[in-house]
């Protein structure tokens, strides 16, 4: 049976509230919808005012109506949480779709050349559609996976042709029904569906990648794949977006895959990882 433990998942959330100012968040949000400025960024001031974002293809799983620390109602049968009423249009739906999918096993650095080499060329990424895969591969090549990077570009975005009116309607279906159609899209699970919903619509979501995943473990929160923590955590995390975006720099930063840096930790005292280090080093 999948265990999770939800008082330190509380604890967890409480220190990156009271230290989101450590890395730059909110700029983070920005480049991520493609810098098209202040009031169609994801805002996560609006939520947080009262304190003080490989993947493998799966089934979706709906959220569980739960109540939260403040006493706030659930999700389930309510309106699903969003980040902010920003500004939803077909040009960013398409953007982030295809930025989320040349993402995969690559660099932000290499994704973002391979992303602006493609905007040079097809303003409306849409025309990808038509466009010659010689082309495409080429363009996307800096960033890795070329040709499946390709193949996955163009299903997404003809199943997004042929069976929605336009891009934009994917935010206007609903948290859930979209996320069973990005998922059914081969090349697109749980974790880049996320992401498309958080950064081009604009739902709180909890995406979990490989930084995501490798604190999640540590501290002892939960075990598993990405898609078991994924499945079993999100729904106990209130601030999702916000909670993935700051574990993402911190695993970068701090609790790296090798030699983490848990002297300068900011989650050392409720991390089993370095208690446990802490506990074998102190037998030597």
């Amino acid at each position: 049976m999948l265990q999770v433990n939800t008082e330190k998942i509380r604890i967890m959330e409480d220190i990156i509230l009271k230290n989101r100012h450590i890395y730059p968040i909110d700029e983070f949000l920005k480049i991520k919808r493609g810098n098209k400025g202040e009031n169609e960024k994801v805002n996560l001031n609006k939520e947080l005012k009262d304190e003080g974002e490989d993947d493998t293809k799966e089934s979706g799983n709906k959220e569980r109506g739960t109540k939260d620390r403040r006493g706030n109602k659930g999700r389930k049968g309510g309106k699903e949480r969003e980040l902010s009423q920003i500004k939803v249009n077909d040009e960013i739906v398409v953007d982030i779709i295809v930025k989320t999918i040349l993402s995969q096993n690559t660099s932000d650095k290499l994704r973002d050349i391979a992303f602006e080499r493609l905007k040079g060329k097809y303003r409306n990424l849409m025309d990808l559609v038509y466009g010659d895969e010689k082309e495409i591969k080429r363009l996307i090549s800096v960033c890795g996976l070329p040709n499946v990077k390709t193949k996955r570009i163009k299903n997404a975005l003809i199943k997004i042709k042929e069976e929605l009116r336009k891009p934009s309607d994917l935010c206007k279906m609903g948290k859930d029904k979209a996320f069973r159609f990005l998922t059914s899209i081969n090349g697109i699970g749980p974790k880049s569906a996320e992401v498309i919903l958080a950064f081009a619509c604009g739902y709180d979501t909890f995406p979990v990648d490989t930084h995501v995943s490798r604190i999640i473990r540590r501290l002892g929160i939960s075990l598993g794949t990405r898609e078991k923590i994924h499945k079993i955590v999100s729904p106990h995390i209130e601030n999702k977006i916000l909670t993935h975006i700051f574990l993402i720099h911190h695993g970068r930063s701090v609790c790296r895959a090798k030699n983490p840096k848990c002297s300068i930790c900011i989650f050392k005292n409720i991390c089993d990882y370095h208690l446990s280090q802490m506990a074998l080093h102190s037998t030597r």
